[in-house]
């Protein structure tokens, strides 16, 4: 009898303690996956608010020379082409960003620009006359057509433009447009500028600035660009999983001033790192978004 009772109080033991050790698993397990899952969060948070600072930074910036275009828009220089071309030639010697200005005649015929390029030269057929006829436009990421050929290129990359044009109106009748090409070297600086500030994040971490139009990459990677985007892109954070079969997690953060026009559409930034160095897997890669300056479509 004595023992069966040891026996039984070992076995009583044994249980309580195989217990206790489950239970001490169970809730490490599920201590460990909340403060993962809290890491996450914190992690998708804060790549949203560094999407945010490059969406707020592009923005301000597209902002501030398109306030710089309409403010040119009512003066009377413009009215004659030799002050025309001595008030640009200015203008683009304190704002280097503007590779290209000229004013047009009604018929999109180039009557004075910046050191005198492509005057007398028609752009009626260029989207940043046509589509400046009625209202401000400013136009999406594209290479250089006319200007190609024309203007300084050091670096021998392919020369990108954002249009912004306004139409010249004098007593109620459209006079011509002032159109302006703005290098996109300006945001490759600025995503160069946020890529230094990643510090010890920068060897997994990429960003990109993407069209909102249509998806397309306009500065990342190098094999990304030119390429849409494999993903549909939401506000706020979140976990996807991409055409290439990898999981990713998502921050979307979109800029109040891409309706800078009519029409307008935004482009978009995000920022991605490997999940494995993020807490819960060794394969997510890590994204945050955020629409950023305003281009028409």
């Amino acid at each position: 009898m004595k023992s069966f009772s040891m026996r039984l109080g070992l076995i009583l033991a044994l249980s309580i303690a195989t217990l206790v050790f489950l239970l001490t698993i169970t809730l490490t397990y599920m201590t460990s996956q909340r403060s993962a899952a809290s890491l996450e969060a914190e992690i998708g948070e804060r790549l949203s608010m560094t999407s945010h600072q490059l969406v707020d930074k592009l923005d301000f910036y597209m902002w501030s020379r398109y306030q710089e275009v309409q403010l040119l828009q009512g003066l009377d220089a413009l009215n004659d082409p030799a002050s025309s071309r001595a008030l640009l030639d200015q203008v683009q010697t304190n704002i280097p960003a503007f590779s290209w200005m000229g004013v047009t005649d009604a018929s999109g015929n180039v009557v004075a620009s910046t050191n005198g390029i492509l005057e007398g030269a028609s752009i009626k057929e260029r989207p940043v006359f046509l589509e400046a006829q009625t209202e401000p436009f400013i136009g999406d990421v594209h290479e250089a057509v006319l200007l190609a050929e024309l203007l300084p290129n050091p670096s021998g990359e392919v020369l990108q433009f954002v249009d912004i044009s306004v139409p010249l109106v004098r007593d109620g009748s459209f006079q011509g447009v002032l159109a302006t090409h703005l290098s996109w070297e300006w945001g490759k600086e600025v995503l160069r500028h946020f890529n230094r500030t990643l510090h010890h994040q920068s060897d997994y971490t990429d960003l990109f600035v993407v069209s909102g139009r249509d998806n397309m990459v306009l500065l990342g990677p190098d094999h990304l660009i030119g390429k849409p985007l494999p993903t549909s892109l939401k506000e706020g954070w979140h976990v996807d999983t991409w055409q290439d079969g990898k999981t990713y997690l998502t921050g979307v953060a979109t800029g109040e001033a891409m309706k800078i026009t009519p029409g307008s559409v935004g482009a978009l930034s995000f920022a991605s790192r490997p999940r494995s160095h993020s807490p819960r897997s060794s394969n997510l890669r890590i994204k945050s978004y955020g629409s950023v300056s305003s281009l028409r479509s």
